[in-house]
């Protein structure tokens, strides 16, 4: 009944629901979140940050990078890279604007860069 048509999929606002109640699960639990990898997103990701074909020598860097993110970075890493959402729904889903979506994804990824680099 509390869905309204701001110019984002329905299923965006359904996202955004259940990704509240799986932060809200895993804070009462105290468990960790796991992230499922494959290849190609580690990939374009790794684009992102490296030079392209270095993902095999570099892998370890990266997941404990990944590893290091806050929970909200992780999860907008998650969202544009490894289910390769728009800005735009990404930050229907966030609560953000699109265009803090695309900041906080470049700033995320030149932490990243900043850290694998040193």
């Amino acid at each position: 009944d509390g869905y309204t048509f701001k110019g984002v999929p329905f299923s965006a606002w359904l996202y955004r629901i259940a990704s509240n109640e799986i932060a809200q699960h895993f804070r009462k639990a105290k468990k960790k979140r796991v992230v499922t990898l494959e290849d190609a997103p580690l990939a374009s990701l790794m684009e992102e940050i490296e030079e392209p074909g270095q993902l095999e020598e570099r892998l370890p860097e990266l997941l404990d990078t990944l590893d290091g993110l806050k929970e909200s970075d992780l999860q907008l890493i998650e969202l544009r890279f490894f289910e390769e959402r728009p800005y735009k729904e990404i930050a229907d889903i966030m609560g953000i604007t699109e265009n803090n979506a695309k900041v906080r994804t470049f700033r995320i990824l030149n932490r990243m860069k900043k850290q694998m680099t040193d």
